[in-house]
């Protein structure tokens, strides 16, 4: 997840107190990042990793927004659509949002 606010200014924020950073050197640049999945990752785990905590807030009451950002071919169609047999991030938290609100006895989901 990218957060573009100073740390300093919102160290109070929501999203940021889960975070967990690691780093990659590679020469003499350093990289940091909140996770990595490889190939073999599935559809569900990614979606369980990244976004479903988000669907989670959101139905508390928090705004979350998720974004694919990389390179042509990379990946990120399928990683936020999918496919029918492998549905991606966007689907799923669609799915679960409105499971949510079907299931929910508040009344602001009705």
């Amino acid at each position: 997840m990218i957060l573009l606010q100073e740390a300093e200014t919102h160290k109070n924020d929501h999203l940021r107190q889960k975070r967990e950073q690691k780093t990659q050197s590679h020469g003499s640049k350093q990289f940091a990042y909140d996770i990595a999945f490889g190939e073999e990752s599935s559809q569900k785990g990614v979606y369980d990793k990244t976004t479903r905590p988000l669907v989670e807030d959101v139905l508390g009451g928090f705004n979350a927004t998720v974004f694919a950002y990389g390179a042509t071919g990379a990946g990120k169609t399928f990683t936020m659509v999918g496919t029918v047999d492998q549905p991606g991030i966007m689907v799923r938290a669609l799915n679960d949002l409105f499971t949510a609100m079907d299931t929910s006895q508040q009344d602001k989901f009705k």
